[in-house]
C-alpha cells in the first residue's frame, strides 16, 4: 500500500475524528435552518445530516438508504406522530441476507 493510501485510510480512523463525525449531523441541521438558504440548499443540508446520522447508527449500503420507504422500512410507534421510531430492512433487501433493525 502506498503511503498516500495508508494516510487516507488512517485519517478517519483516528478517535478525534469519531467525535467530529458524530457532531456533523447537528451542525448540518443547524446550517439547513439558516434563513438565507434556498429551499433546495436547506433540503440538501438536511438530507446529508439525516444520512450521516443514520449511517453512523446502522451501517447500510447506499442502495438501502435510497430505497427506504415510510410505512415499509421507516416505522412509527404512534401513527398520529411524525417521529420515526424504528427502521427495518428485510433480509431479502440487503447484501448479508439478514434483517437489520434499529429502534
Amino acid at each position: 500500500m502506498t503511503q498516500k493510501n495508508e494516510t487516507t485510510i488512517r485519517f478517519p480512523m483516528e478517535p478525534s475524528h469519531d467525535a467530529a463525525l458524530l457532531q456533523l449531523p447537528d451542525q448540518l441541521m443547524l446550517a439547513a435552518r439558516k434563513e438565507n438558504l434556498s429551499p433546495g440548499q436547506a433540503r440538501s443540508f438536511a438530507l446529508r445530516a439525516v444520512t450521516i446520522a443514520l449511517l453512523s447508527a446502522i451501517p447500510l449500503r447506499l442502495k438501502n438508504v435510497v430505497e427506504l420507504r415510510l410505512g415499509q422500512h421507516l416505522q412509527r410507534a404512534d401513527p398520529k406522530r411524525r417521529h420515526i421510531s424504528t427502521i427495518i430492512i428485510d433480509g431479502s433487501e440487503n447484501k448479508r441476507r439478514s434483517p437489520s433493525r434499529l429502534a
